[in-house]
């Protein structure tokens, strides 16, 4: 047999489609799936070059004509608009979510979403920004967005990747918001070894990778969203890989430090200085590359009240003066607390109390606490 015990059939078939060798297409009902092995795709790729051409005059596009030709396509046939899909931004500029082509917003944004790896990345640019809004906003299919913005993190150069477009959207979504969708896309694709699954496991065995580069430092970003996850399993895993990034390229502290400069979410923070932190104590050398990011990250979270980021920090302030480095170049200790103004009466939590259904032993004053 080519394959022993120790691989299930599931294992395979998902390193096939992980390796674009196997591709499932979705029809419209979730449980159906058209499978074409990667040479039929090839076939999907000329067909739709064939339909592009056949609507292109010398000066003009006949977008109207090719929606008629793609409205006469079987549902067997859906993978050659998912190629049209690929090849007609690239072009033509236009996108398969044009109305003009006729097709529903769902089965558009569909295609649209499922065309994004496929696509090179010089056809995809600050415009895009309206189709991906409008694919999240579409029904039943922002967690397909996420997944397929997560296959592009490691893209050096990409315009969705990790640092670029994903990394502003995250920033400027409230946090409410932040924590619910991408938390469920993070756990959603760990669970069911997708691109999030897949890049800690690569990450964990780092010394065998050969990437460029630039995908390592997108690497340090794409995991530090992953540890704002609120599923303690992504977020555990993914701090552990970090602190492997980091003992390989410990350069790529001080870029996280920058990178998230300002960022709102403890978990993300928490992360951050632990990871560091490990990393110094398991490199012996690079003292001076981890002073510099920890003197960064403490003037950048010096007000924080998190016990967590202020005690990992002041530990490792202490490990790196043990090791010679001069504590100066450090800055010093994060800001103290100030005490309240005012303190709390009990006539201020009159109207708490009077809340119907409040448990008994939410009354943690006077007798109640004998």
């Amino acid at each position: 047999p080519v394959l022993g015990n120790e691989i299930s059939p599931e294992s395979f078939i998902n390193e096939l489609v992980n390796e674009q060798l196997l591709i499932l297409s979705p029809l419209d009902d979730d449980d159906d799936y058209i499978i074409k092995l990667g040479y039929q795709r090839f076939g999907d790729t000329l067909r739709a070059t064939s339909l592009i051409n056949s609507c292109s005059g010398e000066n003009h596009f006949n977008t109207t004509e090719l929606g008629r030709k793609i409205s006469l396509l079987k549902k067997e046939e859906h993978g050659i608009i998912e190629a049209i899909a690929s090849i007609l931004p690239e072009n033509t500029t236009i996108e398969i979510t044009d109305p003009r082509l006729g097709l529903s917003p769902d089965l558009s944004y569909s295609f649209f979403i499922q065309s994004l790896p496929w696509r090179s990345s010089k056809s995809i640019d600050y415009g895009i920004e309206e189709h991906i809004l409008g694919a999240l906003k579409t029904h039943n299919l922002w967690q397909t967005v996420f997944e397929t913005l997560f296959k592009l993190f490691l893209v050096p150069n990409h315009y969705l990747n990790a640092e670029n477009w994903f990394h502003e959207f995250q920033w400027h979504q409230d946090q409410p918001s932040r924590d619910t969708y991408l938390s469920i896309a993070l756990t959603e694709s760990y669970d069911h070894k997708g691109a999030i699954w897949l890049l800690i496991e690569a990450i964990s065995k780092i010394d065998d990778t050969n990437w460029p580069q630039d995908s390592y430092r997108l690497a340090s970003t794409a995991l530090l969203w992953c540890c704002s996850a609120t599923d303690r399993r992504v977020r555990d895993e993914a701090t552990r890989c970090l602190t492997l990034l980091f003992i390989q390229y410990p350069f790529l502290c001080n870029h996280s430090v920058n990178k998230f400069n300002g960022c709102n979410d403890d978990y993300i923070l928490e992360s951050l200085i632990l990871s560091i932190y490990t990393a110094c104590l398991l490199c012996n050398g690079n003292s001076d590359e981890f002073a510099t990011s920890l003197n960064n990250f403490i003037k950048n979270t010096q007000e924080s009240n998190n016990i967590l980021i202020r005690e990992h920090a002041l530990l490792m302030k202490q490990l790196l003066h043990d090791r010679g480095v001069d504590k100066d170049r450090i800055s010093s200790n994060f800001i103290h607390n100030s005490l309240p103004y005012k303190w709390p009466v009990q006539s201020d939590i009159h109207s708490f109390l009077s809340l119907d259904g409040l448990p008994p032993n939410m009354k943690l004053y006077g007798d109640s606490l004998g």
